[in-house]
């Protein structure tokens, strides 16, 4: 064999073996994400407990929104918090959507979870995720509105497979809370 061929079998053989899947969530960087409040051991104390099942593998347990009465211009801040229930192979996109009550006025917040920091192909069984989207209501209508959320892949969304009186819709969307802009 020529030399250059065996110099390059000897290094492709010293390669480190890529990680697999399973491995590869097992070695993902939480500690930053426990620091920067992303992962949490338990729900916030000033959140409101609710229970969504989103195909039996993501629980969301509990939202915040702030501020508690937030005028035309201010920027809302919306946490939904999620409890692993299975591993997830894909990774999912977040929706969250304010709808007028009563009039057609829709803002968005599509997003990938927590900043793109932690995908959902890493998520882990028993974790509690908080993800946080800020959404501007500069020349929006005062009105109520309610917070919708839902996870999603281009045109599929994972469907919503129970969930507390109220809190999910026909459109596998489920609810984080009633608010009024301006009041």
């Amino acid at each position: 064999m020529k030399p250059l061929i065996v110099a390059c079998l000897l290094f492709a053989g010293c390669q480190a073996r890529p990680l697999d899947v399973i491995e590869e969530r097992g070695e993902f960087p939480r500690d930053v994400l426990r620091k920067d409040r992303v992962l949490l051991d338990k729900l916030p104390a000033d959140a409101q407990r609710f229970s969504v099942v989103f195909e039996d593998v993501i629980e969301m347990i509990g939202g915040r929104v702030l501020p508690k009465n937030p005028q035309p211009g201010d920027k809302i801040e919306v946490t939904a918090y999620y409890r692993v229930l299975k591993p997830l192979p894909e990774s999912w996109k977040l929706f969250v959507h304010l709808d007028g009550v009563g009039i057609a006025n829709r803002m968005h917040g599509d997003h990938c979870p927590c900043d793109g920091r932690y995908p959902t192909s890493y998520w882990q069984p028993s974790e509690i995720v908080a993800d946080t989207t800020v959404i501007a209501t500069h020349g929006q209508p005062r009105a109520d509105y309610e917070i919708w959320t839902g996870f999603y892949i281009d045109k599929r969304r994972m469907r919503v497979s129970r969930a507390d009186n109220g809190r999910k819709d026909k459109d596998n969307r489920a609810k984080i809370a009633r608010m009024t802009l301006g009041q």
